[in-house]
């Protein structure tokens, strides 16, 4: 069986205001030793090289400012990055740490200190956790390090912006962060900020972090819901989510959907969501909820579909009635996902288009979603309609994309079909037969005797 192929997600709807077109290539790239390299090459970097000796990078000295919630508009190295920096007011987005400061040259003598003027990259690094204290006498590695890239300003000063979701900071309270900075490379048009490079020994800090505001319960639920890509998608998350809303009525609902969207990041981290944490959020996971949470009023609005990019697999023209709520599909009250995921060019619909569908043209379900079966027989029953077969193909050793509903189904029920050394992976090994798994899947799922806890929100053994 050829699995789905976890990284095929191409999903990029960046809902920020868009950058200036620039010249010039931005790379990412990692070493063979693991360290990550990060270049930009533009036109406005073609000026005059300063490079520091021993002595000199001995003499840098640090002011640290401060540190602060935000995010930087768009991303654009050319731009001074205070200019593009948005601090976090009223509820808006907070999605990184911006960290201040100020790079200045002491004087050989010892007397006097300028600010750096000319153009420095920098990277700022601080431990992802709490007291942690990282050894950066030689690199740093993103396992325990979260970075921000930046380049110091006419005035010594600089701006550098980290992923909040990188740090583990404690919701509601103020906890330390180690932190530090290490010096980028300037060639020619080019300027590289680099895992391989040390820490300034006298840079070394520490910052008090804010943690990032307590959720409510209902927000930690919606926090949890999945994305609409197949890959990690949890039909158990998303029922929870819909019948936790469901139970408010449409208008608290609403108003606690559009405050999450709100707050929550518009585009995919690729990261592990914490469901307490909204800096980790990515409001995508709305799609799924409002469109099974609300019901058209009337055949002239139906519930719309996001515009998200061509989808992998994708229906063929006579089969999208079919999939009316593609890329999602309810079996039995068991929703699943469709689509691995997304080739974008472009900008892809932002949630808020479909809370505002909700609010002028959406009434809640008639009920809350009450699985009727076990998921791996909903998947079952979706693998054997003409247009599921169509879409997903025959068997595993057909279309590699027919195991998609299996990874789900077995999300749906940890503890009770549990994945083999093979089952449940999305890069297996040549030799494995997913379509025998699958049959054992169904025959372990039937001897069980499955059945939906309501109170408990999960499948339960039957006997």
């Amino acid at each position: 069986m050829k699995s789905p192929r976890r990284f095929v997600l191409l999903l990029f709807p960046f809902l920020v205001s868009a950058a200036p077109a620039q010249q010039g290539s931005t790379t990412l790239s990692t070493t063979a030793e693991g360290y990550d390299v990060h270049s930009e090459t533009r036109p406005a970097f073609e000026i005059k090289v300063r490079t520091l000796t021993d002595d000199e990078r001995a003499r840098l000295k640090v002011e640290w400012i401060g540190t602060e919630s935000g995010h930087l508009e768009y991303m654009d190295q050319t731009v001074p990055q205070s200019k593009l920096w948005v601090p976090a007011k009223d509820g808006n987005r907070s999605y990184q740490i911006g960290v201040k400061g100020r790079l200045l040259l002491v004087s050989a003598d010892g007397k006097t200190r300028e600010p750096v003027t000319w153009l420095q990259p920098l990277r700022v690094i601080m431990a992802c956790r709490p007291d942690a204290a990282p050894d950066w006498s030689q690199h740093h590695r993103s396992e325990d390090t979260v970075s921000g890239d930046t380049i110091v300003e006419k005035d010594g000063t600089f701006v550098a912006a980290l992923d909040a979701s990188d740090l583990r900071r404690v919701p509601g309270k103020e906890a330390d962060f180690r932190a530090g900075l290490c010096l980028g490379t300037h060639k020619k048009k080019t300027i590289t900020w680099t895992g391989a490079a040390p820490v300034l020994a006298q840079s070394l800090t520490k910052f008090s972090v804010k943690g990032p505001r307590p959720l409510s319960r209902i927000q930690k639920i919606i926090n949890t819901s999945p994305l609409p890509a197949a890959g990690g998608f949890d039909p158990v998350a998303l029922i929870r989510a819909v019948n936790e809303l469901h139970a408010l009525g449409k208008d608290k609902a609403l108003a606690e959907l559009r405050s999450f969207a709100k707050e929550a990041r518009g585009f995919p981290t690729f990261e592990v969501r914490v469901p307490e944490d909204i800096s980790t959020a990515d409001k995508q996971c709305l799609f799924a909820i409002i469109m099974l949470l609300f019901e058209a009023d009337s055949p002239k609005y139906p519930v719309p579909n996001p515009a998200l990019g061509g989808p992998l697999p994708s229906p063929g023209a006579k089969d999208w009635p079919l999939w009316p709520l593609y890329p999602f599909v309810v079996e039995d009250d068991i929703p699943f996902c469709l689509a691995e995921g997304f080739v974008l060019a472009g900008m892809a619909t932002p949630p808020e288009t479909h809370i505002k569908w909700a609010e002028q043209h959406g009434r809640l379900r008639t009920k809350p979603l009450r699985p009727k079966t076990d998921p791996v027989t909903a998947a079952t029953k979706i693998l054997a309609t003409p247009q599921g077969q169509r879409l997903f193909g025959k068997d595993c050793k057909a279309e590699h994309y027919h195991g998609i509903l299996m990874h789900q189904a077995l999300a749906a029920l940890p503890g009770l079909l549990p994945p083999t050394k093979e089952r449940g992976r999305f890069i297996t090994s040549k030799n494995y037969d997913g379509d025998a798994d699958w049959r054992d899947c169904q025959q372990k799922a039937a001897a069980l005797d499955l059945r939906w806890d309501a109170d408990a929100m999960k499948w339960v053994k039957g006997r």
